[in-house]
């Protein structure tokens, strides 16, 4: 995973953003553990302790689970990251419409444009 910050926002948000992103997309499948603090703190030239705070924010919104010695693992629950993946989906879409709100963009054309990138 490559690893750039934004300014605007805490690192370790940025570090549980990506993790998360990245369990939604698939790329750690449920049930999957993550690479070690150590490994992404090496990876993303962060502290350790910056990625131990975003594991410990993804521990909370119950999207990992910490077993200890063995490492952090990818919830299990299959419906919980559907309902992650549903909510991120939605701040997206009022993102999105926001934005075309404020340029007065029509539903329609909104619409096709959102299609149109999809098809691409």
């Amino acid at each position: 995973m490559g690893w750039s910050f934004s300014p605007n926002a805490p690192i370790y948000i940025q570090i549980s953003e990506s993790l998360k992103n990245a369990m939604l997309k698939g790329i750690y499948p449920p049930g999957s553990q993550l690479p070690s603090v150590r490994q992404i703190a090496k990876d993303a030239a962060v502290n350790p302790n910056t990625v131990q705070k975003s594991v410990s924010l993804l521990e909370s919104e119950g999207l990992v689970v910490v077993r200890g010695t063995q490492g952090c693992f990818v919830t299990e629950d299959t419906a919980f990251l559907n309902k992650a993946k549903r909510q991120t989906a939605q701040r997206l879409a009022k993102e999105i419409v926001l934005a075309a709100k404020d340029i007065s963009l029509e539903p329609e054309m909104l619409l096709n444009l959102i299609k149109e990138e999809f098809d691409k």
